[in-house]
């Protein structure tokens, strides 16, 4: 396919289906155009090894240059070990192994993982992770 620019991107037709029409400089670099006439740059790349696409986002008020730029910026970001998809969500709580260890300076969060017994049941894992979250965690941070 040709080098995504704005001519090129104006001039793409609608088709039933939703297509993505690949740039020829910037390996991973697309538009996907849907069947309602909304194109959208998008990026693909490899990440613990599978394939994974992230939108850039919508062709009109991101210029195709400006496009090729963030999604340069993504793959390179990618073989640099870092996640794209992670950078808007923010950091993830602690997960459940690592609570008990960050409980021992809050009595509320220590009181919490000694009244539940150290193997819990399928049935019990949801009440437990709803508490986690509502009490213990909260208390963990303050």
């Amino acid at each position: 396919m040709p080098k995504i620019t704005k001519r090129v991107v104006d001039a793409l037709r609608l088709h039933d289906r939703e297509r993505v029409v690949w740039d020829d400089e910037n390996k991973g670099f697309g538009v996907r155009v849907h069947p309602t006439g909304r194109k959208v740059y998008i990026v693909k790349y490899r990440r613990r090894g599978r394939v994974a696409k992230t939108t850039i986002g919508p062709h009109g008020p991101i210029a195709p240059a400006e496009a090729r730029t963030r999604a340069a910026e993504i793959i390179t970001a990618t073989r640099t070990g870092r996640d794209p998809a992670a950078g808007g969500r923010g950091t993830r709580g602690p997960t459940m192994a690592e609570l008990p260890r960050m409980a021992g300076e809050c009595p509320v969060a220590a009181r919490y993982f000694l009244s539940f017994p150290t193997r819990s049941t399928t049935s019990s894992r949801p009440t437990r992770a709803r508490c986690l979250y509502s009490e213990a965690y909260p208390a963990l941070l303050s």
